[in-house]
């Protein structure tokens, strides 16, 4: 055969094979212009409250090197220049920032709430600004087909508003909704004060019942809420199947394995992909981590607190002693640290720790079921949940408004909802806040400015404050 009748089929074979080459390279990402971005994004409205805005606000285009390209998702109530619109009653919108430093950009999203302006005769009439208050309070909400947590505003324009719920196991004075097998009604009532007028204004309202049916594990906590369904959910999953802390190591290697290279395990705060073999091998290396930090209940690593498998995680050493028993909460310096790609960072301070955003929902879930597993019984100290950081040596964790915010912030993701299954298999227990994130709410409340809608399992949120989006829980486990 003619060699030169080769040639053609050759060129077009290695024009294919640099086509795969080129597709197939990994996008490296440039963590020092992340985490300039991210240094840009958290000073940018330093000092404002989002959620009580009436004023234009400053939308910077440039910003220590950084370029900013705002848009907003609704230009009625606020154009792209920070323009606000007339608006006669609140409004919430979403303004996005699009972030670029050299050749990375990030999306930034802030969720903003614009209130009516009240001009100086208003003021000047404490009777005529309340009834304004008043008629525009749950405007926008169907009251007879309550599905969501209500944003129940404790001041608008001066005017200081206290509700008071008729039915609190249905609908409480915070707007926290606990939906039930049946429809149910309540009575909201706001108090409203300016100066010296008062008025007070009533709501009726009907709080839908639940649209989906509870797995045949949980069958029983239907309509249960706060302590009745701590009890049943800790009667559910104590009395699990114990093993000691070496073999934790090996199981954290099946739990937590990378699922897309066996040979790998993912660790916790940092994201990273590591190999298995690499377990106490200097401060690269990777270790067992008690996410409920075992000096706050002292339990050491005994069981079952100490080898419970559903608060141990894979860490990086050198993170796993910086972190060290400080309670969660957000803020504090970076941790510079190899994280994976995609993943955004963690920051500590001398009483709290902030894990990376792909886990900070994981995280909570943890907290959540160590507080109901362990109630002072198996030789445990009754582990709680609180509102602070520092609890040091005492058997609580905190922050739980911060916890509660984060479970809805991150929702379940495939990793963890595998993880569940595998620790299961080993333990016969589940974690119920995996299976079913809104347990938290339902046992806990929240005081968190947020509308969560679970329908069939999956949170729909919308959010008050700022939210660091960056499209990396997609790529959680490249």
């Amino acid at each position: 055969m003619n060699k030169k009748n080769h040639f053609p089929f050759i060129i077009f074979l290695f024009l294919l094979l640099s086509f795969f080459l080129v597709g197939c390279k990994k996008t490296k990402v440039d963590e020092e212009a992340v985490a300039k971005i991210e240094t840009v994004a958290r000073g940018l409205f330093a000092g404002q409250d989002l959620k009580n805005v009436s004023d234009d606000l400053s939308l910077p285009t440039y910003v220590d090197e950084v370029l900013i390209t705002w848009t907003s998702d609704n230009p009625e109530i606020m154009a792209h220049d920070g323009t606000i619109g007339i608006v006669k009653t609140e409004k919430i919108f979403t303004l996005t920032a699009r972030m670029t430093y050299h050749d990375t950009t990030v999306n930034k999203y802030f969720a903003v709430m614009v209130k009516p302006k009240v001009n100086n005769g208003d003021e000047e009439n404490p009777e005529t600004l309340v009834n304004l208050v008043a008629t525009n309070l749950l405007s926008g909400v169907d009251l007879f087909n309550v599905e969501n947590n209500l944003l129940l505003p404790t001041e608008i324009s001066q005017v200081a508003i206290v509700w008071e719920s008729s039915h609190p196991q249905v609908v409480d004075n915070k707007g926290t909704v606990f939906r039930n097998r049946d429809d149910q009604t309540a009575t909201l009532t706001a108090h409203l004060t300016y100066k010296n007028y008062q008025k007070q204004v009533s709501f009726s309202l009907i709080v839908k019942k639940m649209t989906f049916e509870l797995d045949p594990y949980y069958r029983g906590a239907e309509g249960l809420t706060k302590t009745a369904l701590k009890n049943f959910l800790h009667d559910l999953i104590d009395d699990h199947q114990e093993y000691s802390y070496s073999f934790a190591k090996t199981a954290l290697q099946k739990t937590d394995e990378d699922p897309n290279n066996p040979n790998n395990i993912i660790l916790f705060y940092t994201g990273r992909s590591q190999a298995k073999t690499t377990y106490n091998s200097g401060n690269d290396g990777w270790n067992r981590e008690h996410v409920w930090a075992k000096s706050h209940g002292g339990f050491g690593d005994n069981p079952p607190a100490g080898t419970d498998l559903h608060h141990l995680r894979p860490t990086d050493m050198t993170v796993n002693s910086i972190r060290g028993n400080l309670d969660f909460d957000n803020g504090g310096k970076k941790i510079d640290e190899t994280y994976g790609a995609g993943s955004s960072f963690c920051y500590y301070d001398n009483d709290s720790f902030e894990p990376r955003d792909q886990v900070k929902g994981d995280v909570a879930r943890i907290l959540f079921y160590m507080a109901v597993r362990y109630d002072g019984s198996d030789g445990v100290a009754d582990l709680e949940l609180n509102d602070f950081t520092g609890n040091g040596s005492v058997p609580f964790m905190g922050k739980l408004s911060t916890l509660l915010v984060w479970n809805n912030l991150d929702p379940v993701d495939d990793f963890e909802r595998n993880r569940n299954e595998v620790i299961f298999g080993y333990q016969k227990n589940r974690n119920p806040f995996i299976d079913y994130p809104h347990f938290a709410d339902l046992i806990w409340g929240t005081n968190s400015v947020f509308t969560s809608n679970y329908n069939n399992g999956e949170a729909v949120i919308i959010q008050l404050f700022v939210i660091d989006w960056l499209d990396f829980k997609k790529q959680k486990y490249c």
